[in-house]
């Protein structure tokens, strides 16, 4: 008769947990949305709770003018006049409108106007979203981008996707960049970055999209950022858990026939 390892049933048991804990919702934080000319004037929206609209809160500095709007749980607005750039309509969506139990992301789409007679300058749009969380289990996630758009007589100065493992939305961490050859160029464009590896320590972390635009005159620029950090899903995470006792039974008999056959 085989016994049963003692330690079988334990490893059994985690393995169940680790999946029922994968499989279970990710909590997430704050949602933040900046749009700044880098020389005093700025506006900037701050969804604490991404599912309750009273939890939205807008500052402004300078001679910006505008106004944030909730539009869906886990998405918000900006509508505003920010330095020389006269028209700026931008979107942040994050969990829970965007991702899974087994992705997260964020997608920052954008639209600015230079009307005739102003000088336009520099805009740098920043969107991020802290308290992300992946299945866990993994010791790697990957960070991927997707970037697309048109540009008329802008230049797209630099554009980025960060996983930020300190949760706060400071522009730290592995990032994702894009090939600034299209970055003067009028007319459409459309990168993916490579995919990027990115410790995942088990914590919430958070994801950052950032664009920077330059204008010397009347032109526009429209474009959508999509950052994701992504493992496998929980499915294939379960079917590797639920392998792992078995494997480990079958290390044991085939060491106990080595035994009885020397």
């Amino acid at each position: 008769m085989i016994g049963i390892p003692k330690w079988l049933p334990t490893a059994m048991g985690l393995a169940v947990a680790v999946v029922a804990f994968a499989l279970g919702p990710p909590a997430r934080g704050d949602l933040v949305l900046t749009l700044s000319d880098g020389v005093g004037d700025s506006i900037s929206a701050d969804l604490t709770n991404p599912s309750d609209a009273s939890t939205l809160s807008t500052s402004k500095t300078g001679s910006a003018t505008g106004s944030a709007n909730f539009l869906a749980p886990g998405v918000l607005s900006i509508a505003a006049t920010v330095g020389g750039f006269t028209v700026n309509v931008s979107t942040v969506s994050g969990e829970p409108a965007v991702g899974n139990s087994s992705t997260a992301q964020l997608d920052l789409t954008n639209l600015s106007i230079v009307f005739p007679g102003s000088t336009g300058g520099t805009l740098t749009i920043t969107a991020y979203q802290t308290g992300d969380t992946v299945s866990p289990g993994h010791p790697l996630g990957y960070l991927s981008s997707d970037f697309g758009g048109t540009l008329s007589g802008m230049q797209l100065t630099s554009a980025q996707s960060w996983y930020d493992p300190s949760n706060t939305g400071t522009t730290s961490g592995s990032y994702a960049a894009f090939n600034p050859a299209f970055s003067a160029m009028t007319g459409s464009f459309s990168q993916s970055s490579p995919s990027t590896a990115v410790p995942l320590t088990g914590g919430p972390f958070a994801l950052i999209d950032q664009v920077v635009l330059t204008a010397n005159g009347p032109s526009s620029a429209s474009f959508d950022l999509m950052a994701a950090v992504a493992v496998p899903e929980p499915t294939s995470l379960m079917a590797a858990l639920s392998a792992v006792p078995f494997l480990a039974l079958g290390t044991l008999l085939r060491r106990r026939k080595q035994i009885a056959v020397a």
